[in-house]
């Protein structure tokens, strides 16, 4: 693991997904230049400035386990659903196995924001293989509260007041992060598609970066089968909530390649594709800062251009690229505490069964 580590944030135009602004919308507090683990403000950034943003294609799970039929009939079709939104620590460590404060472990999530759009909309998007009721779910949800809501600082009570804004800050911005890195329409994009196929790690991959250039990718499955990915982004101001980090190579549960599991409903043709699955890129307009380590807090801003044209495996597994000149602005700055540890664990702790924490 590298002492110094460079952070690659993007930010997406047109990613289309869930219409963020009616579901999640709040006053801006603070910019999107606050970055994770370079500022002290953690009402405007997670003061544990490194996310991971795990989502699981439940039909793998079910694939390779067994699920209800209940379970099986209500997967949303044509999306990967919530499992987290974990904060880490900018040393890259798990805060907590137990959570961040003791005096908001409640025991329902339920009973807090029913009734409310963020709730509604984690009934249908962050789900659980255990069973349909609300009771199944909540049990999730408590467990996702308490252990890494909790550590989350811009849902500490200091910042928004009494519970259950919290809670909802906390769902709301997971939430969030899910519409806005839609993996369903990105993996489809690039020729990925749940029919029950084998795919390589590599075209996984490409699939994801064409969409989401510079995030780290981590893969759980279970006999074979992708059940699971993580997302690596750091912590961002001014209601952008996190954007994709670049790290050392993650550990891998899955192997070489994959199966890819279609669904009960069959194979959902995103809105922004073709029926024949090819690539929408050229409709996304990303423009990357790029935050790269020195020896000093802050440097001076430079204006650089880069753009990505190419991406391709060197021979020691991490990713290089082509660039081409566009118009970017990079600016540089010491983040030599974000090192990132490996996403997945050696023993199992998942709610889930999924390898890697929960």
């Amino acid at each position: 693991m590298i002492a110094k580590s460079v952070l690659s944030v993007a930010f997406a135009t047109s990613i289309t997904a869930m219409p963020l602004d009616s579901l999640f919308a709040r006053a801006t507090t603070c910019d999107s230049s606050q970055i994770g683990c370079q500022v002290t403000n953690s009402c405007c950034v997670a003061d544990n400035g490194l996310l991971v943003l795990a989502l699981q294609w439940l039909p793998g799970y079910c694939a390779a386990n067994s699920c209800s039929s209940a379970v099986v009939d209500i997967i949303p079709a044509g999306t990967w659903t919530m499992h987290g939104l974990w904060p880490d620590t900018c040393a890259g460590a798990e805060p907590s196995s137990s959570g961040c404060d003791s005096s908001r472990q409640y025991t329902s999530i339920s009973a807090l924001i029913s009734g409310t759009t963020v709730y509604e909309q984690m009934l249908k998007y962050w789900i659980s293989y255990k069973g349909t009721s609300t009771s199944a779910f909540d049990t999730f949800w408590v467990h996702e509260w308490g252990v890494h809501g909790t550590c989350y600082s811009p849902a500490d009570i200091s910042c928004v007041g009494a519970s259950p804004a919290d809670v909802t800050r906390f769902f709301s911005d997971a939430l969030a992060m899910h519409a806005k890195y839609d993996l369903y329409t990105a993996l489809y994009n690039g020729g990925v598609i749940p029919n029950g196929n084998t795919y390589t790690k590599t075209q996984f991959d490409d699939a994801i970066l064409a969409a989401f250039p510079g995030m780290t990718i981590g893969y759980a499955c279970t006999s074979g089968y992708v059940n699971q990915i993580q997302l690596s982004l750091v912590s961002v101001g001014g209601g952008v909530i996190g954007l994709p980090s670049t790290q050392d190579p993650e550990t891998n549960s899955c192997g070489t390649s994959m199966i890819y599991a279609e669904a009960s409903t069959g194979i959902a043709t995103p809105a922004t594709t073709s029926a024949a699955g090819t690539s929408t890129a050229a409709t996304t307009t990303t423009s990357t800062t790029a935050i790269t380590p020195t020896t000093t807090t802050t440097s001076t801003t430079t204006i650089t251009s880069t753009k990505t044209t190419n991406s391709t495996k060197t021979t020691t597994g991490k990713k290089s690229s082509t660039t081409t000149t566009t118009t970017t602005t990079t600016t540089t700055a010491d983040v030599s505490s974000c090192a990132h540890s490996s996403l997945f664990t050696s023993q199992s702790r998942d709610n889930f069964k999924f390898s890697g924490r929960n």
